[in-house]
């Protein structure tokens, strides 16, 4: 059984566990966890395991993974392919403000579109 949690709370514990899987950060007002964090699959994965023990949040309905996380070899020179004018890896934006939404709603839910504003 899970505790409800507020947004407060949610927030607060979230932005705590987080520098163990993307190193030290200063939440920005809703940093991207991969764009801006550089949070990468194996680290992600990690890190919902952590959320789904800490806070009981179930992501069984997370079905496209690699949508929002790619693989770690996936982004080895992508810095220098984009300097080279080559599209940066398509991943879809997943904010910090998103996940807390689904710890306090206790389940995964897709976050509405957004626009990579990087392209």
């Amino acid at each position: 059984m899970s505790t409800a949690w507020s947004r407060e709370e949610a927030a607060r514990e979230l932005v705590a566990i987080l520098p163990k899987y993307v190193g030290k950060f200063a939440p920005s007002e809703d940093p991207w966890l991969y764009h801006y964090l550089g949070l990468l699959s194996d680290d992600a994965s990690e890190l919902f395991d952590e959320i789904h023990v800490r806070f009981g949040t179930c992501f069984d309905c997370l079905e496209d993974w690699h949508s929002y996380f790619p693989a770690d070899m996936e982004t080895i020179g992508e810095k220098t392919s984009v300097r080279l004018g080559f599209a940066p890896i398509p991943v879809k934006p997943l904010p910090l403000s998103h996940l807390v939404e689904v710890i306090v709603l206790g389940a995964w839910f897709d976050p509405p579109p957004m626009r990579d504003l990087r392209s």
